[in-house]
């Protein structure tokens, strides 16, 4: 039986209009498992990059020296203890100095275990996953956001979200109280390309689009960079980010 091959990588770019990039990425490749992350800040005057920027550094302590396997259970307990504590800090920071008033930051991170992976956000980052019996892209995270509570109660439809005055606005986020609140899910481990990214990517491009990048015959790094340069392309309104996972 042929051996399943994964590779990562992950980009992130300022985009055409912004002047400062708030996006954080990363990928921590240890023995038994791959955690990829990123974090879409918010704030304004380089307040959201230092958020970004101190979720990623919270989660990299965690797991960067890990070597042991790690269950699904003690990941899911890991994961969750990171962003709380990022959330904590980013919060602290935020009240005590008004250099950081208002800033936070969405986080969407998954940890690919063996057999399973385990996935949490908080704000509107997504995951996708593709599959070898799939021939578009799946979500597996739910954006906490105003028009996703807006299209639940059946007042807009799928349609109705991509062009809504209101899109933008989240509705939860590291940073914005003490105590967070970030949704966990656990799924098998059976993709073929598994995708995290923030909304300067699906705002741009669309999910058709992302994913006949994805099914390419190419790299994960000509599939990152290709996705980076749709978004650029169609305007790069916003930051942009992506961590790729391929299991090949």
């Amino acid at each position: 039986m042929k051996e399943t091959v994964a590779k990562s990588y992950c980009l992130t770019s300022v985009g055409r209009v912004r002047q400062s990039n708030e996006d954080s990425v990363a990928i921590i490749e240890r023995p038994h498992f791959t955690l990829l992350a990123v974090c879409d800040g918010m704030g304004g005057h380089r307040k959201g990059e230092v958020a970004s920027r101190i979720a990623i550094d919270t989660l990299e302590r965690e797991f960067g020296n890990i070597s042991n396997e790690v269950s699904t259970w003690k990941g899911k307990v890991l994961l969750k203890k990171c962003l709380s504590d990022a959330n904590l800090e980013i919060f602290d920071m935020s009240q005590s100095d008004t250099t950081y008033e208002g800033m936070g930051t969405t986080a969407v991170v998954a940890l690919v275990l063996k057999d399973e992976m385990i996935i949490a956000n908080v704000g509107d980052s997504r995951c996708y996953e593709t599959t070898a019996k799939r021939k578009t892209i799946k979500p597996l995270t739910v954006d906490q956001s105003f028009v996703e509570i807006l299209y639940e109660k059946g007042k807009i439809t799928k349609a109705q979200m991509l062009h809504h005055p209101n899109k933008n606005i989240i509705t939860n986020a590291l940073g914005i109280k003490d105590k967070l609140k970030c949704d966990i899910k656990v799924y098998k481990t059976d993709f073929e390309d598994l995708m995290l990214c923030s909304d300067g990517l699906t705002n741009m491009v669309p999910e058709s689009q992302i994913s006949l990048i994805l099914k390419r015959d190419a790299t994960v790094e000509n599939k990152a960079i290709t996705l980076i340069n749709r978004a650029n392309d169609l305007g790069g309104l916003d930051n942009v980010s992506v961590a790729l996972m391929e299991r090949k």
